[in-house]
């Protein structure tokens, strides 16, 4: 059964029985950004004597940007600054050298990811997207149990 999606256009149902229809090959992507700041979590002061530890403040940071297909394999980069927007296009291109075939991209809904520089790079080349508001709706959700991990409820 059709139904309208959030863009006007009819889905066919799940992007899994998208990409299976049109022969397309899945792949998460998405960033992150880590900064290097010290963590202190134990030290060795005497009891009733807090420690002052002083270190340089810095905004020094990683950015990594990362794919994974539903096979397990993991593309991933790395750089010292921001991803802009050619850095998400470049990334782009080193998936579609690296994966044959067609390409369906899900990620999240980010302004890096809807802007011109990317849509013109998709338009051309052999790959089409999907933003789901929430990973949730694809992926097994688990919490922490003790020491077990279960299958989260779906609120």
């Amino acid at each position: 059964m059709k139904r309208p999606s959030r863009h006007g256009k009819k889905s066919t149902g799940p992007p899994s029985k998208k990409a299976e229809q049109e022969k397309r090959q899945i792949v998460f992507v998405d960033e992150s950004g880590f900064y290097l700041l010290p963590m202190a979590v134990r030290t060795y002061a005497p009891v009733g004597k807090t420690p002052v530890l002083r270190v340089p403040l810095t905004y020094d940071h990683i950015s990594a940007i990362g794919a994974l297909t539903p096979e397990g394999r993991l593309f991933m980069q790395t750089q010292e600054r921001s991803y802009k927007r050619p850095d998400v296009v470049d990334f782009l291109r080193l998936l579609l050298r690296e994966i044959p075939g067609k390409l369906l991209i899900i990620w999240d809904g980010s302004t890096i990811h809807r802007c011109q520089a990317v849509k013109d790079f998709l338009a051309e080349e052999r790959c089409c997207t999907h933003s789901p508001g929430t990973f949730a709706c694809l992926c097994t959700r688990v919490q922490s149990s003790g020491r077990r991990l279960e299958p989260a409820q779906t609120p």
